[in-house]
């Protein structure tokens, strides 16, 4: 903002003759075009003005009034708060990533997104405090920090005054005893709305000794003390960088901060690092409409391995959902027979998969597959089944596996029918204290279930006869 004297509309110098008279008026400069207008609110960002030392940009919510505020707040008692502060509230967003398999060797692995809305006026936050978890408990406590020599970089993505700013962080030191503490970042968030700080790491290769498949990395955003947060007010000058007088013993019982609902920390999900990992689909070509009944291809799946390294599958479950008019081919007695199940490569249809000792088979009730129940589920494991050998899939490769039952006793007439899907961990598990899936990276020992393969369900189509 500066002042100008104008005669007759047109600029002159203050101290010029001037008829009739010298006009004072304010012009406003636009930080991020440098542009000059005589009212602020056409600016792009009326909150990025170039204000003269001593007044910060401001905007009243309730007026739409914006321009140059002196700041006031200052010269008041040591700690004490200033009667128009604002108010600073920092959760997780709801688009921050889920719990999922992080694979070793990559960039840009999102773990975390910061929600930050100031309320009163706009903040500045220049200070941020982090710990590399194994896991966070109920508390907010840190249950064994995460492997330190896992993460190769912290990408911090956030909005300031002159634009988005990416700040990349690998020193040496990054989580050096758990914590990283990241200072003058400048995160602008505008009054009445919500500004998004995502958090991204590069990971460094999976090798089986300070880094092995299956650590668990969970980053957790934390208030602790008076060095590691700092936000700033720009309209009122509050300064949210320690304990406070009036009562309020710490940051996180700062009445003008607020920390996911009232904690001092958020955290991010858990996440589980892998060498490599699977993706099961439904193949192209897979049975669905019109059948005839007896021993017949009924689901088609994929599995891939990721490009860093094999995957061995040893272990996979199959959900059954079919109606059986006169129940007489469904139940446990009829169906639970492992002669009745075929599982191969579609490369070799000639050699079978499976062997008869691998088969295991559950009722819908969950209870071991006898009698006349309805049979639910179907589940071939190799480590049952010692003759035969786990499938492995090549780094980079996808194998495409055919299951075939023997549907005999299916009725036309009725319009019975059948459909298979493989199940997700969560399913499997509470039906019937299954795994879904289990499987191995090619680090040796590095078994895993399916509660993160986020592929399952996997569902097939209805044949009907």
């Amino acid at each position: 903002m500066r002042s100008v004297c104008k005669c007759d509309g047109v600029e002159v110098a203050c101290d010029d003759p001037c008829e009739p008279e010298t006009v004072t008026e304010t012009v406003y400069v636009c930080a991020l075009d440098g542009e000059e207008v005589s009212d602020p609110s056409e600016c792009p960002d009326p909150l990025a003005l170039v204000c003269p030392e001593g007044t910060t940009p401001f905007t009243n919510t309730a007026t739409g009034e914006t321009g140059c505020q002196e700041n006031v707040g200052e010269g008041e008692g040591e700690g004490e708060i200033p009667e128009n502060a604002g108010h600073l509230a920092i959760a997780v967003a709801g688009s921050s990533p889920r719990s999922s398999i992080v694979l070793g060797n990559s960039a840009g692995v999102e773990i975390l997104t910061l929600r930050l809305h100031a309320e009163g006026e706009s903040f500045v936050v220049n200070t941020l405090n982090f710990d590399l978890c194994e896991r966070v408990d109920f508390d907010g406590n840190c249950d064994g920090f995460g492997p330190r020599a896992a993460i190769g970089a912290l990408v911090v993505i956030y909005p300031s005054t002159s634009g988005t700013v990416t700040r990349t962080i690998n020193d040496p030191s990054l989580f050096d005893l758990g914590h990283e503490t990241i200072r003058d970042l400048g995160i602008f968030v505008p009054n009445g709305q919500d500004t998004l700080v995502h958090f991204a790491v590069t990971l460094n290769s999976v090798d089986g000794d300070e880094v092995r498949s299956g650590d668990r990395i969970q980053l957790k955003f934390t208030i602790n003390g008076g060095v590691d947060f700092e936000a700033e007010g720009q309209w009122s000058g509050l300064l949210i960088d320690g304990p406070i007088t009036g009562g309020v013993p710490s940051m996180n019982g700062h009445p003008n901060l607020t920390v996911c609902n009232g904690d001092n920390f958020c955290a991010g999900q858990q996440m589980t690092i892998r060498k490599t990992k699977p993706t099961i689909s439904l193949a192209s070509g897979s049975p669905s409409g019109a059948g005839v009944p007896g021993l017949s291809e009924v689901m088609r799946f994929n599995v891939a391995a990721d490009s860093r390294g094999y995957v061995t599958l040893h272990h996979i479950a199959f959900k059954m959902t079919a109606t059986d008019t006169d129940g007489t081919w469904t139940t446990c007695d009829q169906l639970a027979d492992p002669t009745k199940w075929e599982l191969f490569d579609i490369d070799d249809p000639s050699v079978k998969l499976d062997g008869d000792d691998g088969w295991e088979f559950f009722g819908a009730d969950g209870n071991v597959c006898a009698g006349d129940t309805p049979l639910k589920y179907a589940v071939f494991s190799y480590y049952i089944d010692v003759g035969q050998n786990s499938v492995e899939i090549g780094a980079g490769e996808t194998d495409t596996y055919v299951l075939r039952v023997d549907t005999t006793g299916a009725s036309a007439a009725n319009d019975d029918s059948i459909r298979i899907s493989i199940p997700d961990e969560t399913e499997m598990f509470a039906a019937t204290n299954q795994v879904a899936i289990l499987w191995e990276d090619d680090v040796t020992g590095a078994l895993a279930f399916g509660n993160l393969i986020n592929d399952l369900p996997v569902t097939g189509g209805t044949i009907v006869y």
